[in-house]
């Protein structure tokens, strides 16, 4: 492919080359054309000779405008391959390689470079400033990925409400991970036990039962802050799909949710809510003043490149060029990757019997299975079937000689994928990934399976 590249670049300039000589030589013959015509002595030959210079000055007119043109044309396939470059290198970098390149500031020049970007330990270190976060986007652009990496930085222990939880989904969290299914409840549920969810073994609640034992362990602890004891480890709770729980329980908001942004901070309880929506009204707490100053907005994908189109331009721009856009309130972010952070503080009040704290289930995850996006496959739990293995072998040879694909591009590339939905196509683009065969970028229709190269 570099060869075809570097090619078409040198083609382009060759013939650029030959048009610039031609055009001097066609000028070169024109003129000397006109002087052989003036001291022709013959009618004839004078006529032929000055044909012929005025053929010359044509000729060579046209010569010229297709060297501009040819030399914009070269301009342009400077830049195409410049690009084509780039995507070469990139697919041919490891999973590893590419997790960390994507962790590293985008190169700009320029006005942009004196931008301060958002540094992610101020999480840690003002937790009074930055109480909690609402990790806003549209589908695919990350909130589930980036509320992991997050939570394994934030310190203490981390539980999710995640009414639509797919298998892979948080997997750093193990058991705690409740209310699949869309277990949303109703206000009439009682609290789940606090310590039940700390271990993972509170079972099947509903989102109103966590969200009322969040509630009740903030009562408790403000109990013992005024006994002067210590209020407890810090304990993060990410609530994905809040709207779709808010959409159900419309009283949860005011009931609950609001004390939790007002005061929960000062007890180290925090809130991670993932809306798909950046305005208050989604999350009911319009006019809550004390609420909305609790809660730091991280817009990611096309939700940061609207809000800063509200910014300065330089901002905006920044933004706009960024892989993963990212905006914390106004301020540009690099989106960090697995490992990018150092991790917070580790909980020592709270030792849950028989499990792992973030940081070791993250590792054994790391162990078991290819991470992207936020979707997980652990090899022990994957026995492809037959019929499955010779799907997967197909697809992968798609991908190594097309590169990234999606299940419409598996449709088309061969007709034993035809009869299979882009479903059942992408379930088999997560086993490839977790059977080491490549990696999945982005989930639902946007899914793209792009196979390892194997020397």
């Amino acid at each position: 492919m570099m060869q075809d590249i570097t090619g078409l670049v040198a083609g382009n300039r060759d013939r650029l080359m030959i048009d610039r000589v031609k055009t001097w030589g066609a000028i070169a013959g024109g003129c000397l054309a006109v002087t052989a015509a003036a001291y022709a002595k013959h009618p004839l030959s004078q006529a032929v000779l000055g044909a012929g210079a005025l053929g010359a000055g044509v000729y060579a007119q046209a010569l010229d405008r297709r060297a501009r043109l040819g030399g914009q044309l070269a301009e342009s396939a400077d830049r195409v391959a410049m690009e084509a470059v780039i995507r070469a290198y990139q697919q041919s970098l490891s999973p590893a390689q590419l997790q960390q390149a994507s962790a590293l500031p985008a190169a700009t020049s320029g006005p942009l470079e004196a931008l301060e970007q958002f540094d992610w330990n101020l999480f840690n270190s003002q937790p009074d400033i930055y109480a909690h976060l609402a990790i806003v986007g549209p589908t695919g652009s990350g909130k589930s990925t980036l509320a992991e990496i997050l939570c394994t930085m934030l310190g203490g222990i981390t539980i999710a409400i995640a009414p639509h939880k797919k298998p892979g989904d948080f997997a750093a969290l193990g058991d705690r991970v409740y209310c699949g299914g869309r277990n949303y409840g109703t206000l009439d549920d009682e609290p789940a036990d606090f310590q039940s969810l700390l271990t993972g073994r509170a079972g099947k609640v509903t989102a109103v039962a966590v969200v009322k034992a969040i509630h009740a362990e903030m009562d408790r602890r403000y109990e013992l802050l005024s006994n002067g004891d210590d209020p407890g480890p810090m304990v993060n709770l990410v609530w994905d799909e809040i709207l779709a729980t808010l959409g159900e329980v419309p009283k949860l908001a005011k009931t609950y949710l609001l004390p939790l942004l007002r005061e929960a901070r000062k007890v180290r309880l925090r809130v991670i809510a993932l809306p798909q929506d950046d305005q208050v009204e989604s999350l009911d707490i319009k006019g809550q003043g004390a609420a909305r100053s609790n809660l730091v907005y991280v817009r990611l994908g096309k939700t940061a490149i609207a809000h800063a189109k509200t910014l300065a331009p330089d901002v905006a721009a920044w933004v706009a060029s960024q892989g993963r856009p990212c905006l914390v309130e106004d301020q540009p972010a690099i989106v960090p990757s697995f490992g990018a952070l150092p991790p917070g503080p580790m909980p020592t009040a709270i030792a849950p019997v028989q499990h792992q704290d973030d940081r070791e289930l993250l590792a054994r995850c790391w162990d078991s299975a290819i991470e992207v996006g936020h979707e997980t496959i652990q090899d022990e739990a994957i026995e492809p079937s037959a019929g499955q293995q010779e799907l997967i072998n197909l697809l992968v040879e798609i991908a190594r000689k097309n590169g990234s694909i999606t299940a419409a591009d598996c449709k088309r590339s061969s007709r034993k994928f035809k009869a299979i939905s882009p479903e059942a196509i992408r379930e088999l683009f997560l086993i490839a990934q977790a059977v080491g065969l490549g990696v999945v970028d982005g989930d639902g229709q946007s899914a793209r399976f792009t196979a390892l190269k194997r020397d």
